[in-house]
């Protein structure tokens, strides 16, 4: 008799918060396409499925020291380039988490609307990442971005009371940010490409003050006045 390998396998893992008030998630897959959303079971802290390679199931590790959590989930780089490979991740809506994401090429679709997040982490080498950080995020007080190549679209219509931080790096591609929420504080925003677009969406009711550094580029910025080599809102304005 012979028997054929298999070539994809589907595997599931739940995790319990076991206590903890705060957890640190990282999510590190070598390519494929990445899915992140909220819907875990109530009291479970992750509820995943992982369609993969025979042979390159992840490794999913969890720990709880005091009343904090760390949750790691890592699959091995040796993957086949034409395999498939991908996660549905479903977090819970209770415990806060400072998230990781690190994908090294491939789609990530996050719809974190209705996870608590406390940081929010990318690196991405390339590929199309789509983020959605809606909703009452109380808790989240930054967001990094890294992405060497590649589209990013990145949705913040929502509520930010300790927001302080959002950095976002490209070597080259498109992205596209939408940052029309609600601040109760002074946001420093920084983007940074060597080429490609870069378009910023904000509330109109902000005070914004923009300074823009480019080489061979155009600039355009609706809405906003020239001020100082810089940008400027009306509500900022000097005279």
């Amino acid at each position: 008799m012979i028997f054929r390998r298999k070539d994809t396998v589907t595997t599931h893992a739940a995790i319990n918060a076991n206590g903890a008030t705060r957890v640190d998630a990282r999510l590190r897959m070598p390519h494929g396409t990445l899915k992140v959303s909220s819907g875990a079971t109530q009291g479970d802290l992750l509820d995943a499925t992982f369609t993969t390679p025979e042979g390159r199931e992840p490794k999913v590790e969890y720990d709880v020291a005091g009343e904090r959590g760390t949750l790691i989930v890592t699959q091995s780089n040796q993957l086949p380039s034409n395999g498939t490979n991908e996660w549905n991740v479903h977090f819970g809506e209770n415990v806060p988490l400072a998230l990781s994401l690190d994908l090294s090429a491939g789609t990530l679709h996050a719809d974190l609307t209705q996870v608590p997040l406390t940081a929010v982490s990318l690196k991405q080498s390339a590929g199309r990442s789509t983020l959605n950080l809606d909703g009452d995020q109380v808790f989240l007080t930054g967001v990094s971005i890294e992405q060497s190549a590649g589209e990013l679209d990145l949705t913040m219509p929502g509520t930010y009371p300790l927001l302080r931080t959002l950095d976002v790096q490209s070597s080259a591609g498109e992205l596209r940010l939408d940052l029309r929420g609600v601040l109760l504080q002074d946001l420093n925003v920084n983007v940074r490409t060597s080429a490609g677009t870069i378009e910023v969406l904000l509330p109109d009711t902000a005070n914004v003050e923009a300074t823009l550094r480019t080489t061979v580029a155009s600039v355009r910025a609706n809405g906003l006045v020239r001020s100082n080599g810089g940008w400027v809102s009306d509500g900022m304005r000097t005279g």
